[in-house]
């Protein structure tokens, strides 16, 4: 199907609303991903207030030449095959999402194991040939590490060490849930998670975090009827086993462990900035070998300057 989108050259092009800059600005920050978007997530991502008047600038957008329209999907570039890779990518997280909420379901045996939401790429409805299933967990304090070996031991055994389908690069325990970095991308993140086991962790999450709604004030929460609870006999005796001295001093032992380790293997620097990259504390423990919030940021202000300068407007509000 051809670009439904006319352009008018040679015409000056009448003065944006700061609704029309909103939703220009949702469109250029998912551009980075080359994701087009319907019509319906652009106001969820907006921080409009009438979703009537956010469908008719979509409209005038697309009739004014500033974006493109490929079906439901609109996107900044004239390419129909990144809503044909979108398309892709989201059937194919369909059918991964099964293998994550059974592979979250046995994730909510190990102890100590408050919550479990699916994060990165999955959590888009996004997957293609080089994706992982990310895991976001949340256990009880001061046992984040005991609950983490058993991430480990379950990755090498189960999943001979392969990420393909069980990432756990970023846990948390439930008295430090407030994520200190503020700002577009973060709060992208933290809406789009998809909470498969513990509701109370992830609303709890989402409360010391409803800073978030200053970015994407429009964004559903996720129903809970799919969110797996309980606790099996075997986690709850694990639990009561390690819950005194013996498993402060284990968990401890092995988050200074693990912290001599990751020394070893990764560059000095990566410690530097604990948010950006490596942190390991009793109430984190995030391995991310590389912090792709500067590039992403980068890449949005380039898009943001680039399109301004190409279209001769601005996109600041007010």
């Amino acid at each position: 199907m051809p670009a439904a989108n006319i352009r008018n050259i040679g015409s000056e092009k009448q003065p944006l609303s700061d609704a029309a800059r909103n939703i220009l600005s949702v469109i250029l920050y998912f551009d980075i991903f080359d994701y087009p978007l319907t019509a319906p997530e652009i106001i969820d991502r907006s921080s409009l207030v009438s979703k009537t008047e956010g469908f008719k600038e979509i409209y005038a957008l697309t009739e004014m030449g500033f974006i493109y329209r490929y079906g439901d999907y609109y996107s900044i570039q004239n390419n129909m095959a990144l809503v044909n890779r979108r398309i892709k990518a989201n059937l194919l997280a369909k059918k991964y999402m099964i293998k994550a909420r059974r592979i979250s379901s046995m994730i909510g045996f190990f102890p100590f194991v408050k919550s479990v939401m699916l994060s990165g790429s999955i959590s888009k409805m996004y997957m293609d040939e080089n994706s992982d299933i990310d895991y976001f967990i949340i256990t009880d304090p001061n046992r984040l590490w005991i609950a983490r070996f058993f991430f480990v031991l379950f990755h090498k055994t189960v999943f001979l060490n392969s990420t393909k389908l069980f990432c756990y690069n970023y846990m948390i325990a439930s008295d430090n849930l407030a994520i200190s970095k503020r700002n577009n991308y973060t709060a992208a993140e933290i809406v789009t998670l998809i909470p498969t086991y513990g509701s109370k962790g992830y609303h709890d999450f989402l409360k010391a975090n409803s800073w978030v709604r200053d970015f994407f004030p429009n964004f559903p929460i996720p129903v809970s009827e799919n969110i797996k609870e309980g606790r099996s006999w075997i986690k709850r005796l694990l639990e009561k086993m390690l819950s005194g001295t013996l498993g402060e001093k284990l968990d401890i032992y092995l988050m200074k462990h693990t912290e001599r380790r990751w020394h070893k293997r990764q560059p000095a620097k990566m410690f530097t900035d604990p948010e950006a990259y490596m942190n390991l504390k009793r109430h984190t423990a995030k391995g991310h070998t590389q912090d792709h919030y500067p590039r992403i940021i980068k890449a949005y202000q380039d898009r943001i300057r680039n399109f301004e300068v190409s279209q001769g407007i601005s996109l600041t509000l007010g």
